[in-house]
């Protein structure tokens, strides 16, 4: 290996890493700063999903409020109908509400992530990045209606079982629990790695870059 070749081959992860760190810098201030009004937009998504999956409620508020230092999305519900739950029957209360939150900087932390992940690594021509960001969008949408509605339904859920039969297994809640225990990460780097793969397979396809043209 020529000297020039082992200088470019022990550069190329520092370069990455370097671009990554900037991609951060820029990145995450900005899903913080603007984490309220983009949340605000996604409300009618996420309460649509939730009242999918969580049709066993009755929604009495679902929104964007104060607590602490921070904004969080709050649901609070009561039960629209008997429910059973590890074999104990729960009956409907109008005086029983629950409520269930998660915060809305915490809610783009998939998307954040990815954006991090798709823009903080090297791209070799324009259409590539066309390539690269515009499967991203689909794959964002994707795991933002698996994320909160999921992760708030399932807490509810969770509550529930907690205090009439604790131990009672769900797939909702452990769902739940994945997402609130590191999973959104996995969710971000899941969207940035599918987003690369459509590119590729496009790129390839379309013939977008001469056959020598790499991913750097």
């Amino acid at each position: 290996m020529k000297p020039f070749d082992l200088l470019h081959s022990t550069m190329k992860p520092l370069v990455i890493m370097l671009r990554l760190a900037i991609a951060t810098a820029l990145i995450l201030p900005v899903s913080i700063i603007f984490a309220d009004p983009i949340v605000r937009v996604l409300l009618p998504l996420y309460r649509a999903l939730f009242e999918l999956i969580g049709d066993d409620y009755n929604i009495i508020y679902f929104g964007l409020v104060a607590q602490g230092v921070e904004n969080v999305i709050r649901v609070d519900v009561s039960l629209a109908h008997t429910l059973v739950v590890g074999g104990h029957m729960v009956w409907p209360d109008p005086r029983g509400i629950a409520n269930v939150t998660t915060s809305a900087v915490q809610a783009l932390q998939p998307a954040t992530i990815a954006l991090i992940a798709v823009l903080g690594w090297p791209c070799p021509s324009l259409q590539r990045w066309i390539l690269r960001l515009l499967p991203l969008l689909f794959f964002l949408l994707l795991i933002t209606m698996v994320d909160v509605p999921f992760l708030l339904a399932g807490e509810m859920l969770g509550l529930i079982i907690d205090n009439v039969s604790p131990g009672t297994t769900s797939a909702l809640v452990s769902w739940s629990q994945f997402l609130a225990g590191g999973g959104r990460l996995i969710l971000g780097l899941f969207a940035a790695l599918a987003s690369f793969a459509v590119e590729n397979v496009f790129a390839q396809w379309g013939r977008v870059v001469s056959p020598n043209d790499q991913l750097h």
